[in-house]
């Protein structure tokens, strides 16, 4: 499902992060990504996390391509704020 502007909608799929929170002491919700996939780093963004840095040559891939990834956080203290952000999002 995509939005007007033709960005992906906020689904009921991110409320399972709500758990990783609450019921345990966790301080961080990390997220990774290819860094040359922007879609998906322009998503994590757009779910409040910050980028944390480039992990240089992580994997080699497939075809032979040192892989790059991007790393993503949300820590505890930002969930608040995420969380109240995604309500609204998914109640549009």
């Amino acid at each position: 499902m995509r939005s007007a502007a033709g960005s992906p909608r906020i689904s009921a799929g991110a409320r399972p992060y709500d758990g990783r929170f609450a019921p345990f002491p966790l301080a961080v919700l990390p997220f990774t990504t290819d860094e040359l996939n922007e879609k998906s780093r322009a998503a994590i963004l757009r779910l409040g996390a910050k980028q944390e840095g480039i992990v240089r040559h992580e994997r080699i891939m497939p075809d032979g391509r040192k892989r790059n990834s991007a790393r993503f956080s949300i820590i505890d203290d930002e969930w608040p704020g995420v969380k109240a952000r995604l309500r609204e999002r998914l109640a549009r």
